[in-house]
């Protein structure tokens, strides 16, 4: 249970920094290509980095909470990893807090 508690943690780790990309690199792109020929191209990568983040939190999640039952301190870490970029994720891809 230790080896999914580490891989909780590295595809959290990943999906927060597809997240972090995404927002400080992509998403100003976005914005200032509004109305532009590229403006399309830059919001579907936007949208698939977020649903990216989504996904490896979600799995990060998953893997963390089935590692700390067993009891395993290193799957809680990945799940507040996970919740962080399943947030990152949702703030991204969805209008939810739009």
């Amino acid at each position: 249970m230790k080896v999914l508690s580490i891989i909780a943690i590295i595809i959290a780790a990943a999906g927060i920094g597809i997240a972090v990309h995404n927002q400080i690199n992509i998403i100003p792109l976005v914005e200032t290509t509004e109305g532009d020929s590229l403006w399309m191209y830059y919001h579907d990568l936007k949208m698939m980095l977020g649903n990216i983040a989504m996904l490896t939190g979600l799995v990060s999640i998953i893997g963390g909470v089935i590692a700390g039952i067993k009891k395993q301190k290193l799957g809680w870490i990945g799940v507040i990893l996970g919740l962080v970029s399943l947030v990152f994720g949702l703030s991204q891809a969805t209008h939810m807090f739009s």
